[in-house]
């Protein structure tokens, strides 16, 4: 199973939760939240003029999960 990136906006409290718990690049974590899609469409490149979308997560809270081990 492939991991999934988004970007994640988190309130002050919530972002002093993660630096004070050493979250760091690659600590599997449980996000809760609001998730937004933003269509676009591409305007240059080999994807010009088709349909794209932007993932972004409000996040109301998180927690550690253990990482998986293939």
């Amino acid at each position: 199973m492939n991991p999934f990136f988004y970007q994640c906006y988190l309130n002050k409290h919530l972002a002093e939760r993660l630096l004070k718990a050493g979250v760091k690049k690659g600590t599997c974590l449980y996000i809760y939240g609001e998730l937004e899609l933003h269509p676009f469409v591409y305007s240059q490149g080999q994807r010009a003029d088709q349909a794209g979308s932007v993932a972004k997560i409000n996040v109301r809270d998180w927690q550690f999960l253990e990482a998986m081990v293939p």
